[in-house]
């Protein structure tokens, strides 16, 4: 706690709280690299291990297919995470938008519809192999007609047909499938990652952050000391809360308050105090799968 009041970038990147509700401390910028350009800088942030896993993901894509183009990079999180327009997620350094891998001559662009047409299925099956058996990948979000592309590019390429059922949402009864469905993903991929320094250093500090003002709990109090005139209903107005709420605050049994007293008004916060963090084992395909190999695309 000491560390987190006096000197808290000695701590490395936090990622507090979960993706809808939380923040990112000590975020890291990606940066343009050799195989990706990043498309707005000032919402790339994100802690080391998310950023890592990314240039590990693209690079072992650049690594098997030499001439491939640049992945572009959206948003990941603000520079001090929490809310994010246009978005639910992408709080606290974990979650990242990237563009499929396209064909060439598709005449393709940052948010391009991928289909059958102008899908790089070979690359982008490669990234989120990658993404699987390298990192520590929590859900992949990935529209279900391109699901289905992927999926039988790997069945053809003989990957194990039952660790591709668990991994995959398309096609399986998998109960907690890592590639799922979600509207809107034909256009981009979003990755949220596991972070098992960042969230671990997070859950840590969650408590001196809040005491220390840094951060908001999911709820706090203010006090509102009661004027003459006032009624229980104007004041929940005011604050933009339910009479019952401060009711339940300060153990009210009416709706009667008095003028010169103090009460505690419940104020909604932000970050989601995080429970013990658990990182599940990653779920790699049988070493006797055919695996590595990694067929070229038809044209390129």
């Amino acid at each position: 706690s000491r560390r987190v009041r006096e000197d808290i970038a000695s701590l490395g990147p936090l990622s507090v709280g979960i993706g809808g509700k939380g923040v990112l401390v000590n975020g890291v910028q990606m940066e343009d690299g050799p195989h990706w350009k990043v498309m707005e800088p000032s919402l790339a942030y994100g802690t080391t291990e998310t950023i890592d896993y990314l240039k590990r993901a693209i690079t072992s894509v650049n690594r098997q297919f030499p001439d491939t183009h640049e992945m572009l990079v959206g948003h990941l999180s603000a520079k001090r995470g929490g809310h994010l327009r246009s978005h639910k997620s992408h709080q606290s350094g974990r979650d990242v938008d990237l563009s499929y891998y396209y064909l060439p001559d598709s005449r393709w662009r940052w948010y391009q519809r991928a289909h059958a047409g102008n899908l790089d299925v070979a690359r982008t099956w490669a990234f989120v192999r990658s993404l699987l058996v390298e990192t520590d990948v929590m859900f992949i979000f990935i529209n279900t007609s391109i699901q289905r592309l992927l999926k039988k590019h790997a069945l053809a390429l003989g990957e194990d047909p039952e660790w591709l059922d668990d991994v995959f949402e398309w096609d399986s009864k998998s109960s907690w499938p890592i590639i799922r469905h979600s509207p809107g993903h034909d256009t981009h991929i979003h990755v949220r990652f596991y972070n098992p320094v960042a969230q671990e250093m997070g859950r840590r500090a969650y408590g001196t952050l809040v005491a220390s003002g840094r951060i908001k709990p999911p709820t706090f109090y203010t006090y509102y000391k009661v004027k003459k005139g006032d009624i229980l209903g104007r004041v929940a107005k005011k604050f933009d809360v339910s009479v019952r709420d401060i009711q339940k605050a300060n153990g009210l049994r009416s709706t009667t308050i008095m003028a010169g007293k103090t009460y505690r008004i419940p104020r909604k916060g932000h970050v989601m105090q995080p429970g013990k963090i658990r990182i599940p084992p990653r779920r790699l395909p049988p070493s006797t799968s055919a695996a590595t190999q990694v067929a070229a695309p038809d044209s390129r």
